[in-house]
């Protein structure tokens, strides 16, 4: 690939926002050019915006699952977040976002390969450190890593990682909640409501400053209301993904230079530069690597916290 590949470190802040959104809008969009979303910091509007090309997205979940969840539990409450965001309507329409859940995968790498085979991974972490062991913040719930090219903005690859040890994780009660824990023994976080904000970064959009808003960036630990979009979410989606029409159910799966399902069987990682770590509860953007930049949002955890669309996709069974 010619041009550069960017990276971009998106997730859900454990702080106050006040956000001015691009274009008027409540939510922000990610873009080539963006910067912290925390606090006072604005919504970048210079560069590209980020989005798939094509938006038909397979995903895959680490075969290890979570300590705190059975692995089919794990699986539920994840296609039914990501399902969530395909499942939205744009004027009657339905928007053009297709996910494809594949098989399970054994892959804790956020990488982009090129050449070689691209899974977009979805993994638990405990200890909470990147393949090269350097540490994410502790406080940190998830991140997702969104990897793009700079010259126009197309996103290459996502990977979600979710902090294991600030856990448990359950699929609680849609109407009441989770049941709230104690300063020495939390209680459990909903796994799906977690995953459907980090699916908001998947696809590229920002926080919003809409205080009911999936990616608004601060939640209670026991509340599952980021489970469903608030009209902020949905125009953010319609905006970047309402072409009706353009995809269906058969589309085929967007991954570049084929799927690599295994991508802990390609050899040690390249942990030279690479996908910058935040080490602490605040965000910055600082140069990962030679060619290489970041966009960099820090997601400070929620340890202070107290619709399917026309059909059940099944998970492909292609490698």
């Amino acid at each position: 690939m010619s041009s550069r590949v960017l990276l971009a470190l998106a997730i859900g802040v454990m702080s106050v926002a006040a956000l001015t959104a691009n274009h008027a809008s409540a939510f922000c969009r990610m873009t080539t050019m963006g910067e912290t979303q925390i606090g006072e910091q604005a919504c970048v509007e210079d560069g590209d915006f980020l989005e798939w090309p094509i938006a038909c997205l397979p995903y895959a979940i680490d075969e290890r699952g979570s300590s705190s969840m059975a692995f089919d539990e794990v699986e539920q409450a994840i296609d039914l977040a990501f399902a969530t965001w395909e499942d939205v309507t744009c004027d009657g329409e339905p928007v053009d976002l297709i996910f494809k859940p594949r098989l399970s995968s054994t892959c804790k790498r956020t990488e982009f390969r090129n050449p070689g085979g691209n899974v977009n991974t979805i993994a638990f972490l405990d200890p909470w450190e990147d393949q090269c062991g350097r540490a994410f913040s502790r406080n940190a719930l998830a991140v997702t890593i969104v990897m793009f090219d700079s010259s126009n903005g197309r996103i290459l690859d996502a990977d979600m990682l979710i902090n294991d040890a600030l856990g448990p994780f359950a699929q609680c009660d849609p109407d009441l909640g989770c049941e709230p824990g104690t300063q020495s023994n939390p209680g459990p976080v909903d796994l799906q409501s977690i995953v459907t904000h980090e699916a908001g970064h998947f696809i590229g959009i920002g926080h919003s400053d809409v205080a009911d808003a999936t990616m608004f960036p601060t939640s209670p630990r026991t509340e599952v209301s980021k489970r469903d979009l608030a009209q902020d979410d949905i125009k953010a989606v319609c905006t970047i993904y309402d072409l009706p029409g353009n995809l269906d159910d058969n589309c085929e799966p967007y991954v570049i230079n084929g799927f690599d399902l295994n991508c802990e069987d390609d050899g040690p990682p390249n942990c030279e530069g690479g996908v910058p770590v935040p080490s602490s509860g605040g965000c910055s953007a600082v140069e990962a690597s030679p060619g290489k930049t970041p966009w960099s949002a820090l997601l400070i955890a929620m340890l202070t916290l107290t619709v399917l669309r026309r059909r059940s996709a099944p998970r492909d069974e292609r490698s």
